[in-house]
């Protein structure tokens, strides 16, 4: 029919309402034909020709577009649900605003393409190009590209939410302020994308790179990340907020003032990473590789930095409060006003460190590495140095009291105006260690307590102008108080709670033994029930007194304990000794009386 019927007959045919089952639309060439609003619904143009033609407002619902030149051609608001576009020819061709769900697009050369404010959930797409293509505020929810080519193209403001991108190259496209949640990324290349201000929560990357990208203000919570290259990549305030990083590379990329709340870069590597002012409260970054990082400003409470390279890292203004450092590397790093209050630096590298107005009370630095660090003007009370090497290091106008420094190695060390007093420094080694100034209740090292210069050259000009000490926290220091005596019945509730609640329930035991013995005060099946079960309770109530005493005394020990968690926890020992074995004693008379 279409051999018998001339180019304008056909196209009146195609407009009509007519059906057309019994044409033959393959291979059709009707270049520049207008069908505007046509109903096409089902056809099969299979080859056919359509280039610069109108179908603007048609419904090619179920219709086979395979092979068809549609280039320079006009689809804006065309129903397309469902429709065959392999191996199609779209360049240039304007979709803008149509309507493809669940179209398929194998194969297909969509260059140039416009497809502005198009709804396409559901698309199936494999193999396409869409290179230089404008596909801004398009709906992709659903969609699935496979092999797909994005560059240069700009999908700004798109919806990609649960989409899935296999293989897929965005080479210096534009994907700004598109929502992708729950959006799945395989293997694809962003290089050069601007992927600003972008909604991608729960989402999830594999293999991807994105070298050069430009993400600023996106928001990835929840993100899964896993062997993904963001080398060089722009991320400045983007939100990270317990998202999942795994082999994954940020070599020279910068998210200054990004937030990594609780997310977890275990293994990553990060050297030279910009994390300047970074909200990290909580995340793991064990065992990462961040020498010459910038920390600076970064809010890194209570996170993970265990065997972490920090290598010439820059901590200035950081947050460690509470912070895992153990096993660290931290040679050559420098910080200003730092805070470690409650950190853990045990068995850390921090040789060469030059660390300057630190704060924060208690941090624990057991066993660590400080060979030819340098501290200056730093206010650490409480501090655990135990075991440390501190030789050849360079510490002054420091506030270290109150803390513990046994078996410290100081030699050759200079410390300047330092503070140990109510320091334990038992088994230090000072030899040839210039200890100027400092002040201690102890004999440090050949100094005797009152912070006497160590050398011969300094006592004698000690002797002569005596030098008041001065300390960063005050002009003059007060002087230090008389160490608080042991009392077991006085401290804090973790320490001596288990005492007073077991000495109130341990007559409570011996009450109920003594009850079971007189018989008459209950009927005889209540009072074998109520007191057994009394019994009962009372044991396993002062085992619990002694584990939490333990557990108290073993945490207060390892912080430094506050005076008498000894005494309470052999004095819980010996109650919860007496109450179970007079519980034990009362359960095997009742079982005696009962037989």
């Amino acid at each position: 029919m279409a051999n018998v019927l001339t180019k304008d007959q056909l196209v009146a045919r195609l407009q009509s309402n007519e059906s057309k089952a019994d044409l033959d639309l393959k291979g059709i060439h009707l270049p520049k034909a207008s069908l505007q609003g046509a109903r096409l619904v089902g056809l099969d143009f299979t080859g056919a020709s359509f280039a610069g033609a109108d179908l603007s407002e048609a419904d090619l619902t179920d219709a086979n577009l395979s092979g068809v030149d549609l280039t320079g051609a006009r689809l804006s608001q065309a129903v397309l649900h469902r429709t065959k576009f392999h191996k199609t020819q779209l360049k240039g061709a304007n979709l803008d605003g149509a309507d493809l769900k669940s179209a398929e697009l194998d194969g297909t050369a969509a260059e140039g393409v416009q497809l502005a404010q198009a709804r396409a959930p559901g698309i199936v797409c494999k193999g396409a190009s869409f290179r230089g293509a404008r596909i801004e505020g398009t709906d992709f929810a659903g969609a699935d590209f496979e092999q797909c080519d994005f560059s240069g193209a700009s999908l700004g403001r798109s919806t990609l939410s649960d989409a899935v991108f296999k293989g897929c190259r965005f080479n210096d496209a534009s994907v700004a302020e598109s929502q992708g949640k729950g959006a799945s990324f395989v293997s694809c290349d962003f290089h050069g994308v601007q992927l600003e201000r972008g909604e991608y929560a729960n989402s999830h990357w594999r293999e991807c790179g994105f070298a050069q990208c430009v993400a600023n203000g996106t928001a990835f919570p929840k993100g899964r990340f896993f062997a993904c290259d963001f080398s060089g990549a722009r991320l400045a305030a983007c939100n990270f907020d317990e998202a999942a990083f795994e082999g994954v590379k940020f070599e020279r990329a910068n998210l200054q003032g990004s937030s990594m709340r609780c997310a977890c870069l275990e293994g990553a590597v990060a050297t030279e990473v910009n994390l300047t002012a970074v909200h990290a409260q909580g995340a793991s970054f064990y065992d990462a590789t961040m020498e010459k990082a910038v920390l600076s400003g970064a809010d890194l409470s209570f996170s993970n930095l265990s065997g972490v390279n920090l290598r010439g890292a820059d901590l200035s203004g950081a947050n460690l409060t509470g912070a895992e450092v153990r096993g660290a590397f931290l040679q050559g790093a420098q910080g200003v006003k730092a805070n470690l209050a409650q950190a853990d630096l045990s068995w850390s590298d921090l040789r060469g460190v030059q660390l300057s107005q630190l704060e924060g009370s208690a941090p624990v630095a057991s066993g660590a590495e400080f060979t030819g660090a340098v501290l200056k003007h730093c206010r650490l009370p409480g501090i655990v140095l135990s075991g440390s090497d501190l030789s050849k290091a360079s510490i002054e106008d420091c506030d270290l009291s109150q803390g513990k420094a046994d078996q410290v190695d100081l030699r050759g060390a200079q410390l300047l105006r330092v503070d140990l007093r109510q320091t334990s420094l038992s088994g230090v080694n000072a030899e040839g260690a210039n200890l100027t100034q400092v002040m201690s209740d102890s004999p440090l090292g050949g100094v005797s307590g009152g912070g006497l210069p160590y050398s011969a050259h300094h006592s004698q000009q000690a002797a002569q102008h005596p030098v008041t000490p001065t300390m960063p926290m005050a002009a003059n220091p007060p002087p230090a108080p008389a160490p608080a005596k042991s009392n077991i019945w006085r401290g804090p509730p973790p320490v001596t709670g288990p005492l007073w609640l077991s000495l109130l329930f341990g007559p409570g035991v011996l009450m109920g033994v003594y009850a079971l013995m007189e018989r008459p005060l209950l009927p005889e099946p209540l009072k074998t029930q109520v007191f057994a079960i009394a019994l009962l309770a009372s044991a396993v109530f002062l085992l619990l007194s002694w584990f939490w005493s333990a557990g108290a005394y073993a945490g207060e020990r390892a912080r430094g304990g506050p005076s008498g968690a000894l005494s309470t926890f052999f004095a819980v020992s010996v109650i919860s000794i007496i109450g179970i074995a007079a519980s034990t004693a009362g359960l095997i008379y009742w079982r005696v009386m009962m037989q």
